[in-house]
């Protein structure tokens, strides 16, 4: 009974460090693809995690002053770079245009034959 108890421990602890290592994610895991990525999570991740990228959605304006604040704050991109990164923040993270009301519904036009 001895050797049973520390065994449990063992295989507890190794299925916890497994678990942990399936769970653990690079920091573009969860980003979709497409130019700008890379750059991306070179330039802001070497201070922070994406919380800040994901979490609120931006008009263009606003992730280029985003990007500006970033860039003063020690970010380093060149403009080329710092034009891919807002295109994809825009295209994956921007502010979806209000679709506006819905249209109205379509009535029967009247000299269709009635299906009787």
């Amino acid at each position: 009974m001895s050797l049973r108890l520390p065994a449990a421990f063992a295989a507890a602890a190794l299925a916890l460090a497994a678990a942990t290592a399936v769970l653990a994610q690079a920091p573009g895991d969860g980003l979709p693809d497409g130019p700008g990525k890379d750059l991306l999570l070179r330039a802001c991740t070497s201070c922070h995690d994406l919380s800040p990228v994901t979490g609120t959605p931006r008009t263009p304006q606003g992730w280029e002053r985003v990007i500006g604040s970033m860039m003063n704050n020690g970010a380093e991109l060149t403009s080329d770079e710092q034009a891919q990164v807002q295109a994809y923040l825009v295209k994956n993270y921007g502010v979806k245009p209000d679709p506006g009301p819905p249209a109205p519904p379509t009535t029967a036009d009247p000299k269709a034959p009635s299906a009787r």
